[in-house]
């Protein structure tokens, strides 16, 4: 009776936790050792410029377990100082679109569009495992994007206000397109598969905004098809800007459509705007999310030198440069310098997540200075911001701030606030149970369990009549 029992008890177990039952008694499956082995670190890391707004990065793959097996992601960063540290790794900007790792020993390359001209930038990357074992840093490795070939006006008959251009020429060179006026409506010439046949280098409104269309590129309109004319106009601002900030200059962009791969913009600024203690950190690009009804801030590169800051565009719609708020007469940035936060103790509501699953990201801010401040904080993601705020924090406090994200792409990737990054992992969700033995788990369940509480009856009912009998022969 007493085995009985303990099989009962074994059975209903075994049915609860959803494992198979044999009556071999030997036990299936498979058990693997946690993986603590890392990635080895990439040691050839090469960096050649391509154009005034890119460079590309070549390297040779590193394993999951050393110089074994493939990699699960990268994790790409630039910079203007060399990143030869971890704080200056986690200062760096993370690169969007790194390349999935291909198997050991295979050579690999990425171009990072959105430079600036004549500039040196300085790369580095890290490489993790499905366990989320991650590398040590790369060698680092540099290169000078060369200077942008000046943009000369092209001839036309049209009004001021617009320049029109059809290449009729069978050759490849690239155009440039001076408009002068606020609105400009451009011809682009394009290839039967609907990309770009030549690259395109248009300023607008006198040189406040410079675009760089590169060959190749295609645009496509709502319905999927190619676009062929686009009109660039220099508007009004629109809807309110994030807090801290004033728009300095609008430009919409027609018609909608997406773009790929990404075009390159500059929006020119000047110092005669602000004051003496501008920081030129404060100025961003930003596009208009109309679902949302708000601005969003983009990742935005800066030339002090040449007054502009740049970014890439993988879509039209508005866009606008926006600078810190000016007080009466002309006061200073209204966002306190992002050297005075500290950020600390950046977490998340789970590292490991299904496809569909909201993520909380916390951190801890602090402010450093002496002085009340307001700063500018952003979430990234695999690289690209994706939502941002303002915080008002007080001199030498300290207070915590939380973002929340879905989740719906499987894999490794890197999340954070600002330059503060961890990873999350991403699984595709377990279907439930299927076939014969998801049907017959929960009568089974039932059926051992009564089969357990009358075994329960039948001892109890013989320890009585045992008690009984002892008591009668006594």
């Amino acid at each position: 009776m007493r085995i009985g029992l303990i099989v009962c008890i074994t059975f209903i177990f075994l049915l609860v936790s959803g494992a198979p039952v044999f009556a071999s008694g030997e036990v299936d499956g498979s058990f693997t050792a946690g993986d603590y082995y890392p990635p080895s670190a990439v040691t050839d890391l090469f960096a050649a410029a391509n154009t005034s707004y890119s460079i590309s990065l070549y390297w040779t793959a590193p394993g999951d377990d050393g110089i074994v097996g493939t990699a699960t992601a990268y994790d790409i960063r630039y910079s203007v100082s060399p990143i030869t540290s971890e704080n200056r790794w986690n200062a760096a900007n993370s690169v969007f679109g790194a390349p999935v790792p291909l198997s050991a020993g295979s050579r690999q390359y990425i171009t990072v569009g959105g430079l600036l001209p004549s500039t040196t930038y300085y790369f580095a990357l890290k490489s993790v495992d499905d366990e989320s074992n991650w590398s040590l840093m790369s060698n680092c490795a540099s290169a000078v994007t060369p200077a942008l070939t000046p943009i000369t006006p092209v001839a036309t008959t049209t009004p001021p206000t617009t320049s029109t251009t059809t290449p009729a020429t069978p050759d490849d060179s690239p155009v440039y397109i001076n408009i002068k006026g606020k609105r400009g409506v451009i011809f682009l010439e394009l290839w039967g598969d609907g990309t770009l046949a030549r690259t395109y280098y248009v300023t607008l409104y006198e040189y406040r905004l410079e675009m760089a269309l590169f060959k190749g590129t295609i645009l496509l309109d709502k319905w999927g098809k190619p676009v062929s004319v686009i009109v660039l106009e220099y508007v009004d601002p629109y809807g309110t800007p994030p807090q801290g900030y004033e728009f300095l200059a609008t430009y919409d962009f027609q018609p909608a459509c997406v773009i790929d791969p990404a075009i390159h913009i500059k929006m020119n600024y000047g110092h005669e705007i602000f004051a003496t203690t501008f920081d030129e950190s404060d100025i961003h690009i930003a596009h208009y999310n109309a679902l949302e009804e708000r601005w969003i801030m983009m990742d935005s590169a800066r030339d002090a030198a040449a007054q502009c800051a740049g970014t890439e565009l993988t879509h039209f719609s508005l866009f606008a440069l926006l600078v810190p708020s000016s007080g009466t007469g002309g006061g200073s940035s209204n966002i306190t310098p992002m050297h005075d936060l500290v950020i600390r103790n950046l977490t998340l509501s789970s590292n490991a997540v299904e496809e569909g699953d909201v993520v909380t990201v916390s951190a801890d801010l602090a402010n450093q200075s002496n002085t009340d401040g307001v700063f500018y904080i952003k979430l990234v993601y695999d690289g690209a911001t994706v939502d941002g705020k303002t915080v008002s924090i007080q001199a030498m406090e300290e207070i915590k701030e939380q973002f929340t994200l879905i989740l719906e792409e499987s894999g490794v990737h890197t999340i954070g606030v600002n330059s503060m990054l961890t990873t999350v992992t991403v699984y595709q969700p377990v279907p439930p149970p299927v076939g014969l033995w998801a049907e017959l788990r929960t009568p089974l369940i039932c059926i051992t369990a009564i089969g357990l509480a009358v075994i329960v009856i039948f001892i109890l009912i013989a320890r009585i009549r045992k008690s009984s009998s002892f008591h009668r022969h006594i």
